[in-house]
């Protein structure tokens, strides 16, 4: 059981960290189409791969939510054992 906390605990921490990269990515995408001369279809690939980024760093912030949940249910089973 122990063993299983911690692995949810790893996976979280990953699973924060891939979000953070990711929202840094489309910032990053945001400020390339901001900053730069393109034509009309590089600023909308632009957009939409900034948009997508955003939404996989969200998810991924939702998952680790959840995993956060699992794990804190796990620790009061083991403190209740």
């Amino acid at each position: 059981m122990l063993e299983e906390i911690e692995d949810l605990k790893t996976k979280k921490k990953r699973l924060e960290s891939d979000s953070a990269a990711l929202a840094k990515s489309a910032d990053e995408f945001l400020r390339t189409a901001e900053d730069k001369q393109h034509g009309l279809s590089r600023l909308r690939h632009l957009v939409a791969k900034s948009n997508s980024h955003r939404k996989t760093s969200k998810e991924r912030l939702d998952e680790a939510e959840q995993i956060d949940m699992e794990r804190n249910s796990k620790l009061q089973s083991v403190k209740v054992n």
